[in-house]
């Protein structure tokens, strides 16, 4: 059977020590897709250039699930960072919570590694962890923002105690990290931005996409991080017409220091 696949993801090469990460795996055990199917979707576009293997649903990029996949963490014993379904989504609003509790237990099932898992539906993940009686350590959960109207479904970053991080992905505009939530579902209580254990920020990859046009976007989230001492990695940026991978062009100097960047030593 086939196991977890290295994964090249750009910002998964600089451990929290400095030191180079060699072992970042992929695992999608939800296969390619998803049921927004939005049309500047990185993984859609995959799908449809390169296929993707023998499954029909993949290739269609169906929401759909891969059983057989869930004993690779196990299989795989060496201690790793494990991108947990970046193409598709775990918590995709029309996914079965069967399915999640599943691959929450193949996760547990081998906890010599750490799980970097990413979702654009903040409130079914937020419903999720808040109803764990116990939140893995070993796990990281991340949302995807790209404009500042979605930093307004982020209430639950304030009650939600786990190792929470945003994936500003492309950025579409200027974000606050710390507008406050309305009032009217959280009163008096702002974001705890300064809680995240990380942030990668980056532009499309689509010329002329939104958000590409300038650089100040990005240089506000790096100096917001700055200020609330959360790590923050610069993934791309358009600069003079040419897209450059982790660039230093920022007015604030980016650690990429993410916090999973160094797996954890197997428990003996």
């Amino acid at each position: 059977m086939i196991g977890m696949g290295r994964s090249n993801i750009g910002y998964c090469g600089i451990g929290a020590d400095g030191r180079p990460v060699t072992d970042y795996r992929a695992w999608n055990p939800c296969g390619f897709g998803c049921s927004r199917r939005c049309g500047d979707c990185w993984a859609l576009a995959m799908s449809h250039r390169f296929g993707t293997g023998s499954c029909d649903d993949c290739r269609q990029f169906r929401l759909h699930y891969h059983p057989e996949r869930l004993d690779q963490p196990a299989r795989h014993k060496r201690p790793s960072v494990i991108l947990v379904n970046f193409t598709c989504d775990t918590f995709d609003p029309w996914r079965p919570l069967p399915q999640i509790i599943e691959m929450m237990a193949a996760a547990a099932a081998a906890p010599q590694h750490t799980y970097v898992w990413l979702t654009h539906d903040a409130s079914r993940m937020a419903a999720y962890l808040m109803a764990c009686p116990d939140i893995p350590d070993n796990h990281y959960w991340g949302i995807t923002v790209r404009r500042q109207g979605e930093m307004l479904s982020m209430d639950w970053l304030a009650r939600v105690r786990a190792k929470l991080w945003l994936s500003i992905e492309p950025i579409e505009g200027d974000i606050d990290l710390m507008t406050p939530v309305e009032a009217a579902i959280a009163p008096n209580m702002r974001c705890d931005a300064g809680r995240l254990a990380g942030v990668i920020v980056g532009h499309s990859n689509r010329r002329g996409a939104p958000g590409t046009e300038t650089l100040e976007h990005a240089d506000s989230i790096a100096r917001q991080c700055e200020c609330l001492g959360v790590p923050v990695f610069v993934k791309q940026l358009w600069i003079g017409g040419t897209l450059s991978h982790a660039p230093d062009r920022l007015g604030v100097p980016a650690p990429r220091n993410l916090p999973w960047s160094a797996p954890r030593e197997r428990k003996r």
